[in-house]
Formats: C-alpha cells, sequence, structure tokens
C-alpha cells in the first residue's frame, strides 16, 4: 500500500494536482481542472481498496473508532511520502469515497493573500481564537466586517 501512495504522491508533485479522489476502487486526480484517472476499478480489489484508504487513518489512532461506524465522516490532515494532505472521508453505500488536497509546504503570508495588516494584528492578538469569514456573498461578507471592526 506504501508503494500505491507513494506513486499518487509522485503524481501530484510532478503534475501538480489540486486533488485527489478514492472512490469505486478507482483513484483520480483533478490536474488544471480536468479529472484524470490513476487506476481503474479493476486495479484495486474492495479490500485492498480500503487497506490504501486506512493508509490514510494510521497516523491518528483516535479516528480509527469513528472509521469503523456505519457512516463516517472524517475531516484531518495527514503526511504521505513527504507531502501534507487535507483529507476528507466518508462512507457511502458502504464502501469508502476519500478527498484529498494537498497543502503547501510553505502556507501563504497574509499580505500574499490580500489581508490588511489591521486584520492580521487584530488576528494574532484575539485571545480567544480565530474569526473566519467567508463565503461568496459579498455584501453579508461586508455586514460581517463591519460588525467585527465595531467591536
Amino acid at each position: 500500500m506504501t508503494d500505491d501512495w507513494q506513486r499518487i504522491v509522485e503524481f501530484v508533485r510532478l503534475n501538480v494536482a489540486s486533488d485527489v479522489y478514492l472512490n469505486n476502487c478507482a483513484v483520480k486526480a483533478r490536474v488544471d481542472g480536468k479529472v484524470v484517472r490513476l487506476s481503474s476499478a479493476e486495479d484495486f480489489t474492495q479490500d485492498e481498496f480500503e487497506r490504501l484508504v486506512r493508509v490514510l487513518v494510521e497516523a491518528r489512532p483516535d479516528l480509527l473508532p469513528v472509521l469503523e461506524t456505519a457512516m463516517p465522516s472524517l475531516d484531518f490532515s495527514t503526511q504521505m511520502h513527504g507531502m501534507r494532505f487535507r483529507v476528507n472521508i466518508v462512507r457511502a453505500r458502504g464502501k469508502f469515497s476519500v478527498s484529498l488536497r494537498p497543502l503547501p509546504e510553505n502556507p501563504p503570508s497574509p499580505e500574499s493573500v490580500g489581508l490588511p495588516e489591521k486584520v492580521t494584528k487584530a488576528i494574532i492578538d484575539a485571545p480567544g481564537g480565530l474569526v473566519l469569514i467567508t463565503g461568496q456573498p459579498e455584501a453579508a461578507r461586508q455586514r460581517l466586517w463591519r460588525r467585527f471592526w465595531k467591536r
């Protein structure tokens, strides 16, 4: 199974894949907005495919009980062959389905993603945690920002 993961990670690195999907006993990746097959359904038996999925959780034994439930839903990060991934695992119709997103080796700086210094300082100085404001509706996000800054 580690050889399979090594090949997957090498593909992600070489092709700058944005996502990796494991479902229906097949491995796929998204490259330049297109889904590319890395394997076919015949490449893995159901047991081999489940072992491939379970390798992702090996570094997180605390998640194993959730994985064994009838309808698990796991979100976590892990490292495979020197590359970090954000992982989502669910079981649909009795079979695992997994989405992985490669994480950058060096997170972007707040300035490089357009956060003003005032926001960065407020987040760093926040005593109780981090405030996330996300979403598409611009007007709603602006109202939230105004409320946040009036505090």
